[in-house]
Parts: C-alpha cells; structure tokens; sequence
C-alpha cells in the first residue's frame, strides 16, 4: 500500500487509467469502490505531475518565502492552483493552497524564518 494514500498500488495505477480516460476522481472512486477522498490526493498529484510521474517519490526541495509569498498572492488573485504548482514543479496544488491560508492568515511573516533555537 502506497504510504501517503489509503489505497492499494494495484487501484492506484487504476485509478490513473481512468484520469487519463477523462475520469474525475468522484467517478473514478465510483469504479473502484473506494472512499472518495482517498483518491482525491492521487487525482490532485495526476493533475499537477501527470501520469508517468505520479507514482514516483517526488524529491522535495526548499522554496525561498519570497516565491512562497509570492505564489500566495498570484493564487489569492485568481490564478489557478494547479498552473501555480506545476510552474514551481510541486507535488501538488495542495501546497499552493496552503501557502495561501498562511499568507492570508498571518501575512509576509507566516514565511519568516525563526530564529535558531538558544543552547542551554
């Protein structure tokens, strides 16, 4: 079973043939029997890194709070979530969206960088 998912590999690449047939992920659970919501993840990532991609660990990297800032603001303006991940080569739109919340809820300063923790 795949770690960040509820479902097995076998109804993941299932899952997959579907999207690329032009499924969302509301019918796609429909045909495979599955709760929706553990799809809508897998469905998120096939949006953003398509299908060869998907299924593979994606490296994750640092991204500057000035791009992250920057990025918020783009996706508060109406840009949509998935054009912004993909241009930044994300995993998923999800983190566009949180960016999002964090900025709106606290600002430039949700990015600040904290201070380096005191010795004793």
């Amino acid at each position: 079973m795949r770690k960040d998912c509820l479902i097995t590999d076998e109804q993941a690449k299932a899952a997959i043939e579907l999207f690329d047939q032009g499924h969302g992920y509301a019918s796609t659970a429909t045909i495979l029997n599955v709760h929706k919501p553990s799809l809508k993840p897998l469905h998120d990532r096939w949006l953003v890194r398509g299908t060869i991609s998907v299924m593979e660990p994606h490296q994750r990297r640092r991204i500057p709070a000035e791009t992250k800032i920057a990025t918020a603001k783009r996706y508060l303006d109406g840009e949509h979530k998935v054009v912004l991940a993909k241009e930044l080569g994300l995993a998923s739109s999800r983190t566009v969206v949180d960016w999002a919340k964090k900025y709106r809820d606290k600002g430039e300063d949700a990015f600040a960088t904290p201070p380096p923790a005191k010795g004793k």
